[in-house]
């Protein structure tokens, strides 16, 4: 064509290269060959057949308003009726998809004066007051809408203009106008349903949806704030509201239209906002404790609103699966089609329904989540209430013990008990969100705050105990008979302690259960299993720091007895030996629950080998066979190996005195007492005289766990024992006694390492003198590491206990 302009097929060759170029889609260097042909061979053949494919070339480009021009010319200069008719109807499709409102009301109208009798022209005439309305121009709009409805008062195109009309005062915020049209809509459609007529349906459901839609946004912004008057009248009107929205979408969603699918969903939201909206609701002011009533009522309310949309949506998600199924079945995709050339509208009627059965999914795990959350404040609350004004330490921890079982964790209860509905639910709705996680998180923390609080209770207890050992021992001194109360108070203190940590113990136990049954592995579940452990070793770690205290405070005590021998010494010495009793055995009792816990769920971390290591340090009898460690036995008979001294050297009974300067002790006979101990009796031949008072020593060294220290001694008049400095017992015969033979349990003085038994004898009548005894010692032997830790924990136990003192202070 280039080439040869003047050549007789210069007209075709552009034309076959324009249809070659929209062969390959390459609609815009097609548009430039047809624009070449029109406008140098404008009597070609192909004149119309160019025109037709140029606007449909434009459409392709979306340059409607161009394809609009150019059917416009071929309607122009088509001698063939029925075509220029169709071509004539494609500038009005064009125009309105390019938004040219006034062009499109222009012709309009010029099709209907030229194609009167068409079945089109009445449509395109009625679309017009669309297109007026766009075009705010709402009297010509009305203009036609009154024509129309007067000149055919039976046509369902009737509740389509009122609907129009409606949507028009809605989109320009005129929204008393747009209820009113959207109401005869409606009314005009039960009318023409009544009559048997085309009701019109889908305008119909449009109105009653887009009415329903703004009785939502009013219904919505309806809060319940105080003054209490105010309030009633918001509440009764916000129900009333209710019912009238949830009976509208129902209907909505009975027209069968496209609305039916987010109209059903909806009827689930209206009821979450309303639950939504009672929970935010005002309180009078009040007292802190009448205030926390008043909400756990509101919360109770609330959840039981939440529990209706749940069932709304449940529903919606059974009938609009159904329904989705159905549609799947029966309905065809969208297409644009072209039937005798004419173009018609994109269909939009379908849609994608499971995207609004995936939104009722996800508003079941919402709605759950928030239904469970809704006495979270509540507990906060309930937490922080002080308790009532002028009760004591004692008394505040029996209240506070009795707001966490029976207010708080039945609250807790139906909390754990909304999240775990939640995750089964999920996963019967084989639904994963962000909900039903956040639900896993959820029971977990939420599970763990009565054991927290019971944790709190059981160390208050045991710092309240530690607390009052000072004001005892005072009252004492003083001679009060107050101590006697402050005793008890002392052992209640104990007794509390213990109840509470064995219910947090069990509580972090029952939350760790839980998870493995609904099966949630999460980073929670470690960090309960670490804090179980770790509670139960700090508090066993504390009881056994005092009752370390108590014990040695009652040997205070016994000693000061037997110098006075007075009697509120004697109360102390029992009170203290008591609350040591009480220690040692909440001590060992908590520790061992732990260990029968780490074995029974199967925990292992750094808290559970510290419990076994300190179990097997106070139990090493028991722990041993349980860890199929063989226990030895080391026996020291009396002997020439036992060191002697004439001389109350300073420090002789330590472990550390140096005794290099002391002789070997002499055996004076064989043993005759401790048979079969290899026992010898031993003492100091001196050559002018045997001295009434002799000091031993026996050094002895073991490494590993003492299990058991017996020590058995014979001698003939007095002695002091010592063992590892500590003094153990003093001994006088009388002849009232029927011997003086003497056993002692020395294991709780023993130690790995270096230990030394010293023991001074009196021997007053110039008798012979002897000494016969024997000092048997049972150990579990420590492998390096047992060792290492037991020396940390040695080292460490002071500091544990102050740092726990640190913290709740």
């Amino acid at each position: 064509a280039i080439e040869a302009p003047t050549a007789e097929f210069a007209d075709l060759a552009l034309y076959n290269s324009a249809l070659e170029y929209e062969h390959a889609k390459e609609y815009q260097r097609a548009v430039e060959s047809y624009k070449d042909l029109l406008d140098n061979y404008p009597k070609s053949e192909h004149y119309l057949n160019v025109l037709n494919n140029l606007a449909f070339d434009y459409r392709e480009l979306h340059d409607f308003v161009n394809a609009a021009v150019m059917y416009e010319k071929l309607a122009d200069l088509q001698p063939d009726v029925e075509k220029a008719q169709a071509a004539l109807y494609n500038v009005s499709v064009s125009y309105v998809q390019a938004e040219e409102w006034e062009r499109a009301i222009r012709v309009n109208i010029k099709f209907v004066e030229k194609y009167p009798k068409s079945e089109d022209a009445s449509i395109l005439l009625f679309n017009n007051a669309n297109y007026y309305l766009k075009s705010n121009d709402i009297e010509s709009a009305n203009k036609i809408y009154e024509d129309f409805t007067e000149k055919f008062p039976d046509s369902p195109r009737v509740v389509e203009a009122f609907f129009l009309r409606g949507e028009y005062f809605r989109k320009n915020n005129r929204i008393e106008e747009a209820k009113t049209e959207f109401e005869k809509a409606i009314a005009r459609s039960d009318e023409f349903k009544k009559r048997g007529f085309d009701a019109s349906d889908y305008y119909a459901g449009e109105a009653l949806y887009w009415l329903t839609e703004l009785k939502y946004q009013q219904f919505r912004e309806i809060e319940f704030r105080l003054p209490p008057t105010a309030m009633s009248s918001n509440k009764a009107k916000k129900k009333a509201l209710l019912l009238d929205i949830v009976n509208s979408y129902t209907r909505v969603a009975g027209y069968g239209t496209v609305r039916l699918y987010e109209a059903t969903y909806k009827i689930g939201l209206a009821y979450k906002e309303f639950a939504e909206t009672w929970a935010r609701q005002d309180i009078q002011e009040t007292d802190k404790n009448r205030r926390i009533v008043a909400q756990k009522e509101i919360n109770q309310t609330s959840a039981e609103l939440y529990e209706r949309s749940v069932e709304a949506f449940k529903n919606g998600v059974k009938v609009l699966t159904r329904l989705a199924e159905e549609f799947r079945q029966f309905a065809n995709p969208d297409t644009i089609a072209s039937v005798s050339d004419k173009l018609v509208f994109e269909d939009t009627t379908l849609v994608a329904a499971e995207r609004w059965v995936d939104k009722c999914k996800m508003k079941i795990s919402e709605t759950l989540y928030d239904m469970a959350e809704i006495n979270f404040e509540s507990i906060n609350q309930l937490l922080g209430a002080p308790p009532p004004p002028g009760v004591k330490k004692l008394e505040e921890l029996v209240y506070r013990h009795q707001l966490i079982v029976k207010v708080v964790k039945p609250l807790l209860g139906e909390i754990v008990t909304a999240h775990t509905r939640n995750i089964r639910d999920g996963q019967a709705l084989v639904l994963d969100n962000q909900w039903i996680e956040l639900s896993k998180r959820k029971i977990i923390t939420t599970n763990n705050i009565a054991p927290n609080e019971f944790w709190k209770l059981g160390n208050e207890a045991l710092f309240g105990y530690r607390d009052l050992v000072p004001t005892y021992e005072d009252l004492i001194e003083k001679g009060d008979e107050a101590a006697f109360d402050v005793a008890d108070q002392m052992i209640n203190f104990l007794e509390f302690g213990k109840s509470y940590a064995v219910a947090g113990a069990n509580g972090y136990k029952n939350t760790i259960e839980r998870a493995r049954t609904l099966k949630v592995d999460n980073p929670e579940v470690l960090e309960t299993e670490e804090n179980l452990m770790r509670a139960i070793y700090e508090y066993g770690n504390l009881a056994n720091t005092l009752s370390t205290e108590a014990n040695a405070k009652s040997r205070r005590y016994e000693k000061l007895f037997q110098e006075t021998e007075r009697i509120d010494y004697e109360d102390a010495l029992f009170a203290l030996e008591e609350n040591y009793g009480y220690l040692t055995d909440d001590t060992q009792e908590i520790l061992n629950f732990g260990y029968q816990i780490s074995e029974e769920l199967q925990i292992q971390n750094r808290w559970t080998h510290e419990i076994t290591l300190t179990l097997m340090h106070m139990n090493p009898e028991e722990f041993a066979e349980k860890l199929g460690m063989e226990i030895v036995s080391k026996r020291m008979p009396s002997n020439s190996q036992w060191m002697v001294s004439t001389e109350d050297n300073s420090g002789w009974i330590q472990v550390d005195f140096v005794d290099s300067l002391w002789r070997n002790a002499i055996k004076s006979a064989p043993g005759i007492n401790f048979a079969g101990s290899g026992a010898e009796i031993i003492w100091l031949q001196l050559e002018k005289e045997r001295p009434n008072k002799l000091y031993f020593r026996k050094n002895f060294e073991f490494e590993g766990i003492p299990v058991s220290g017996i020590f058995q001694i014979k001698v003939e008049k007095s002695y002091n024992l010592f063992v590892n400095g500590k003094d153990i017992a003093q001994f006088k015969f009388n002849s009232s006694q029927e011997t003086n033979e003497q056993v002692y349990n020395v294991d709780e003085f023993l130690r790995s390492g270096k230990n030394v038994l010293a023991i001074e004898v009196f021997n007053t009548e110039n008798t012979p003198g002897g000494l016969e005894a024997v000092l048997e010692v049972r150990y579990l032997p420590e492998s390096n590491k047992i060792q290492e830790n037991h020396k940390q924990f040695n080292e460490e136990e002071l500091k544990s206990y102050n740092d726990v003192k640190a913290n709740e202070e």
